[in-house]
C-alpha cells in the first residue's frame, strides 16, 4: 500500500468486500481462496495488484505514469476498460452481447408498435 499514491489508497480503502472479491478473482486469483481472506488481506492483495499494473505500464512505457486501472482501483463505472485481468476477447464479447440485447430489445420496441 506504501507504493500507492494517497488517491489509490483512498479509492480502494473505500472499496467494498464484495468488489474486492470480484476484482481479485478477475485479477486470477483463485475464488476459494479470495473467500478465506479477511478484509486487510483482501485490500493488501488489490493493492499489490494495481502496483504490479502501475509497474508494467511504467516499463511497457520506459517512463512513469499513473495507469487507468490505477485510478479505476475504487471507482464505480465501467467506461474504463483498463481493468486488470480483463481479457480483450471477453470485452469484445460482452459488448457484442449488449449489441444483441439492445437490438433485441428495439426489434421488441417495434413489434409493440405494429400491433
Amino acid at each position: 500500500m506504501e507504493l500507492l499514491s494517497e488517491q489509490q489508497r483512498s479509492n480502494i480503502m473505500k472499496m467494498a468486500d464484495a468488489r474486492l472479491h470480484s476484482r481479485l478473482d478477475k485479477a486470477g486469483y483463485r475464488p476459494d481462496d479470495v473467500a478465506q481472506m479477511e478484509r486487510t488481506q483482501l485490500l493488501n492483495e488489490w493493492a499489490q495488484v494495481v502496483v504490479a499494473t502501475q509497474e508494467q505500464v511504467e516499463e511497457a512505457d520506459g517512463e512513469e505514469q499513473t495507469p487507468s486501472v490505477a485510478d479505476a482501483a475504487g471507482t464505480e463505472g465501467y467506461g474504463d476498460f483498463g481493468w486488470v485481468g480483463v481479457d480483450p476477447e471477453v470485452l469484445k464479447a460482452r459488448i457484442a452481447l449488449e449489441e444483441s440485447k439492445l437490438d433485441m430489445q428495439a426489434r421488441l420496441r417495434k413489434n409493440k408498435l405494429d400491433l
